[in-house]
C-alpha cells in the first residue's frame, strides 16, 4: 500500500482529473435510467405465481381495473338525472382514452354500459340497464329496481345505500401506458367534479402510476436534504472547508458512478433503489470522517510539517480498518442477493457496489485532495482552538473519556444489563408478525389512499384475488356438483370481513335460474340438472353476447375464475384468504375432477412479502457468518471475529424485539433493514477493536487503554454514527411510509450499534481479556 498511496500523493492532480473525467462519462448515462413499479417484475422469471397469473390473464382476459367512483350524499344519492348523466358521459369518455381496453361498450363497466338478465315469456332476455339516462322519478325507480333486484350489481356497480356508483376500466399493461391513462382520466374527473358529486379514482393501475410520481418526487426531495444535512454535520465535526467538501465530493461521485452503471446495464430503478443515493451519501461519508479524523491527529502529533509525510502516514495507519469497514458494509448489502425478489437483489448489488466506489475514492481522491491544501494548524482540528470543530471535539473527548472510565469500572454490570436486554428482546421477537400493504405505503392524506379507503368502504373493494377451478376435461364447469361447491367457496370467502364480494359463472347461472322461475328467491341457486344449466347458457347466448362470460369461464367450460374483491390489501388478509381457500379445496375438491389454484394481484403481493421476509432471515445469517469470517481473518483470531459481531448482533436483536413489543410488522421495505444494519454497524466495532489493540500496546493500564480508544477512534465512530444516522433520518421525508419506517429502523440500528460498540464491546474486552486483543 505504500507504493499505491505514494503514487496518489505524487500525482494528485492527475488522480483528481481522471476521477472527474470518468464521472462526466457516467453523468451522460443517467438519462437512460427508467423507473419500474410493476409488482410482477419483483419475482424472478419463471416463478410459479407469475407464470400462473399470466396464464389466467390469457385464458380469462382478466386484468385489474381502475375504479372511478362517483359519490353523492344527497337525498337521492346517485339516483338523480344529473349524476346518472355524468356516469354515462364519463363511461363513454373513459372508453375513448388511449390505452383503456374498450373493444366493446361493456369493457368499461358501469350502470350505463352493463346488461341485465331478465325473464320473459319466451325465456331469458339480456337488455341494457340504462340505455338512456332516466329523467322522471318513475324511470329512476325502475332503474333502481333493476339494479337492486340483481345482487350481481350491488357492491360491484352501485353501493348498497345508493350513494355511490363505480366505473371499472381495464388499462393495457405497461407503466407508461397506465401513467398516461391515469393522467387523462384524472383530467376528465376534474372536469366533472362538483354539482353535489365527488369523484375518486383507485385500483392497481392507480397505485402503480402514483408510485412512479412519488419515486421521482422522492429523488428530487431527499437528495438535496441529505446533502444539506451532511454538510452541516461535517462542518460541526471538523469546522473546516476541507472537512466538508472532500468527503461530500467522494459520496457524490460514488452516487454518479453507481447510477451510471445501472443505466449502462439497463437496470431499472425500483421503489427500494430510489433510496440508494441517500444511503450511499450517508454511509460513504463515514470513510472520509475516519480518514480526516486521523489526518488531523497526524498533523497535530507528527513532528514533520511535510505535507506528503503527514498524508502518507495518515493513509498507512487508517486504511486497514477503512477497507475492512467498507467490505463488511458491502457484504451486508450483498447478502440481499440471497433474496428471491429482483428489487431486493438490485438494491443489494448496486448499493454494495456504490460502497466499494466510496472506498476507492476515499483511498485515492481524499489523499490527492489533501495534497493540494495546506496542513491544518496543530491546535485542534479547525483553524483555531475556538473554532466550532475544536469546541465540538473538546466536549466529545471529555464525554467519551468519562464513558470509557465508567464502562471499565462497571464492566460486569454492563454485561449483565445487556444480557437482560437480550432476553427481553427475545420475548418481543416472538410477537413479531409478517404483514404489509401497498396502499398503506402512501401518506394517509394522499389522494390515492383516501380514494382507496372511501371506495373500499362503499363498494366491494379495489383489489382482487382470483381463485381458478381447473377441470380435467371440457364441460367440467357445467357440473351442478362442481358449481355448488364453487358457490360454497364463494360464501365462505364472503364471510370474511375483509372480503367485499365474489363473482363467478355461478352468479350468472343462479340469476338465470331465478328469472326463469318468476324471480322467486328460493330459485336463486344452482339447478340440480346439468341439462338445465346447459339450456340456460344456450338461452343466454341467443340474447346476450357470449363474450360476457370471458372473465369467468373459458370457451370449453373446463376452467372457471372466481374473482374475490378485497376491501383491505394487507398481505395478512391475502394469506388468510389463501389458507381458507386451500383448506376448503382439500375438503371439497380432493375427490372431484377439478383442482383449485390461486392467483391475482393480492395473492402475488402476499408471495412477494413472504419471500422478502424469508430472504431477510437468510441475509441476516449470511451477513453474520461472512462478517465473522472477515473479522476473524483481520484480527487473525476466531475469538476476535466473535467479539466484533457482538454489538451489531445485539443491536439487531434489540430492534426486532422492540418492533415486536410495539406491535409493528415485518414488510417489504423494512425486511432489508437488518442485513444492511449488520454490514454498517460492524464498522464501529472493527475501528474500536483495531484501536484497542494499539492502545493496550501503548499503556499498561487497561482503564487508560479503554479511555484512549474511545477518545480517538471512538470519537471518529461517534461522528460517523451521527452522520449516518442523520442521513438515514432523511428517509422520513419520503412519500412512502415504508421508506420512512426503513429510515427509522436503520437510524435506530446505528444508534444501538454505536452504544453497543462503546459500552458492551469494551466491557467484554476488559472483563474477559481475550488473547487476540492483547497481542502485540
Amino acid at each position: 500500500m505504500n507504493t499505491f498511496f505514494g503514487l496518489t500523493i505524487r500525482f494528485p492532480r492527475l488522480t483528481i482529473l481522471v476521477t472527474i473525467a470518468l464521472t462526466l462519462l457516467f453523468v451522460l448515462q443517467l438519462s437512460k435510467l427508467r423507473l419500474e413499479t410493476d409488482v410482477d417484475v419483483y419475482l424472478p422469471d419463471g416463478h410459479p405465481a407469475i407464470e400462473y397469473e399470466h396464464l389466467v390473464e390469457d385464458i380469462f382476459n382478466y386484468q385489474e381495473s381502475m375504479a372511478i367512483a362517483i359519490f353523492n350524499e344527497g337525498p337521492s344519492g346517485i339516483f338523480n338525472p344529473q349524476t346518472l348523466a355524468k356516469i354515462k358521459r364519463l363511461s363513454e369518455e373513459v372508453a375513448s382514452v388511449r390505452y383503456v381496453i374498450a373493444q366493446r361498450e361493456e369493457d368499461v363497466k358501469s350502470i350505463a354500459t352493463m346488461d341485465n338478465i331478465v325473464g320473459t315469456a319466451e325465456g331469458i332476455e339480456v337488455e341494457p340497464l340504462m340505455e338512456e339516462v332516466p329523467t322522471t322519478p318513475a324511470e329512476i325507480q325502475q332503474l333502481k329496481e333493476c339494479l337492486y333486484g340483481n345482487e350481481m350489481f350491488v357492491g360491484w356497480l352501485v353501493s348498497e345505500d345508493g350513494t355511490a356508483a363505480v366505473i371499472l376500466a381495464k388499462i393495457e399493461d405497461g407503466q407508461e401506458k397506465q401513467s398516461y391513462a391515469y393522467r387523462e382520466i384524472k383530467k376528465l374527473v376534474e372536469r366533472e367534479q362538483g354539482g353535489g358529486d365527488r369523484i375518486y379514482i383507485a385500483g392497481q393501475p392507480v397505485l402503480e402510476a402514483t408510485f412512479i410520481e412519488y419515486m421521482v418526487s422522492n429523488l428530487e426531495v431527499m437528495l438535496p436534504i441529505v446533502c444539506g444535512v451532511i454538510i452541516v454535520l461535517l462542518y460541526f465535526s471538523f469546522g473546516t472547508l476541507r472537512g466538508v467538501v472532500i468527503p461530500l465530493m467522494v459520496v457524490l461521485v460514488s452516487v454518479v458512478w453507481t447510477m451510471g452503471i445501472m443505466a449502462l446495464v439497463g437496470e431499472p430503478i425500483y421503489d427500494l433503489t430510489t433510496i440508494t443515493p441517500v444511503i450511499l451519501i450517508a454511509i460513504g461519508c463515514a470513510y472520509g470522517i475516519h480518514i480526516l479524523n486521523r489526518y488531523y491527529e497526524e498533523a497535530k502529533s507528527n513532528g514533520s510539517r511535510d505535507r506528503a509525510t503527514v498524508v502518507l502516514q495518515t493513509m498507512l495507519t487508517i486504511w486497514p480498518p477503512v477497507l475492512m469497514s467498507s467490505l463488511t458494509t458491502s457484504v451486508g448489502f450483498a447478502s440481499l442477493c440471497t433474496s428471491s425478489l429482483v428489487p431486493m437483489r438490485s438494491f443489494g448489488v448496486f448499493t454494495g457496489l456504490g460502497i466499494l466506489f466510496a472506498l476507492l475514492f476515499s483511498l485515492t481522491f481524499i489523499p490527492a485532495s489533501l495534497m493540494l491544501v495546506k496542513l491544518p494548524n496543530r491546535v485542534g482540528t479547525g483553524r483555531s482552538a475556538f473554532s466550532i470543530g475544536a469546541i465540538v471535539q473538546k466536549y466529545t473527548d471529555r464525554s467519551l473519556g468519562s464513558l470509557g472510565r465508567s464502562v471499565y469500572r462497571h464492566r460486569v454490570g454492563v454485561c449483565l444489563f445487556f444480557a437482560a436486554l437480550a432476553i427481553a428482546s427475545g420475548i418481543g421477537l416472538l410477537r413479531l408478525r409478517v404483514n404489509d400493504s401497498w396502499v398503506e405505503m402512501f401518506p394517509h392524506d394522499s389522494d390515492v389512499y383516501i380514494s382507496d379507503r372511501l371506495i373500499s368502504k362503499k363498494m366491494n373493494g379495489t383489489l382482487s384475488m382470483n381463485v381458478v377451478v381447473e377441470g380435467e376435461e371440457p364441460d367440467t364447469i357445467k357440473s351442478p356438483r362442481i358449481l355448488k361447491k364453487m358457490v360454497g367457496l364463494q360464501e365462505l370467502a364472503e364471510a370474511m370481513d375483509e372480503v367485499g364480494g365474489t363473482l363467478s359463472i355461478t352468479d350468472y347461472i343462479k340469476r338465470m335460474n331465478k328469472v326463469m322461475n318468476e324471480d322467486k328467491e328460493e330459485f336463486n341457486t344452482i339447478p340440480d340438472s346439468r341439462d338445465a344449466i346447459a339450456q340456460y347458457l344456450l338461452l343466454y347466448s341467443l340474447s346476450g353476447d357470449p363474450d360476457d362470460f370471458d372473465e369467468v369461464v373459458d370457451y370449453e367450460y373446463k376452467q372457471a375464475n372466481i374473482t374475490v374483491m378485497l376491501k383491505d390489501d394487507h398481505t395478512a388478509v391475502a394469506k388468510k384468504l389463501a389458507e381458507t381457500v386451500a383448506a376448503y379445496a382439500d375438503e371439497h375438491f380432493s375427490n372431484e375432477p377439478a383442482k383449485i389454484n390461486i392467483t391475482g394481484y393480492s395473492y402475488v403481493t402476499h408471495v412477494v412479502i413472504d419471500l422478502a421476509v424469508r430472504g431477510m432471515l437468510g441475509s441476516i445469517v449470511l451477513s453474520i457468518v461472512v462478517i465473522y469470517i472477515m473479522a476473524a481473518l483481520l484480527f487473525r483470531s476466531f475469538t476476535g471475529g466473535l467479539y466484533n459481531i457482538i454489538p451489531i448482533t445485539m443491536a439487531v436483536l434489540l430492534n426486532l424485539g422492540l418492533m415486536g413489543m410495539a406491535g409493528m410488522t415485518i414488510g417489504f421495505a423494512n425486511s432489508a433493514a437488518f442485513a444492511v444494519a449488520m454490514g454498517i454497524g460492524v464498522d464501529y466495532a472493527i475501528h474500536l477493536v483495531f484501536k484497542f489493540q494499539r492502545a493496550v500496546a501503548e499503556t499498561s493500564e487497561l482503564e487508560e487503554a479503554n479511555v484512549l480508544t474511545l477518545t480517538t477512534s471512538g470519537k471518529a465512530v461517534f461522528f460517523n454514527a451521527v452522520v449516518v444516522t442523520a442521513g438515514f433520518l432523511v428517509l422520513l421525508a419520503s412519500n412512502f411510509t415504508g421508506q420512512q419506517i426503513l429510515g427509522q429502523l436503520l437510524s435506530l440500528s446505528m444508534v444501538t450499534s454505536f452504544l453497543g460498540s462503546v459500552t458492551l464491546l469494551p466491557a467484554t474486552l476488559c472483563l474477559f481479556k481475550p488473547a487476540f486483543a492483547f497481542r502485540k
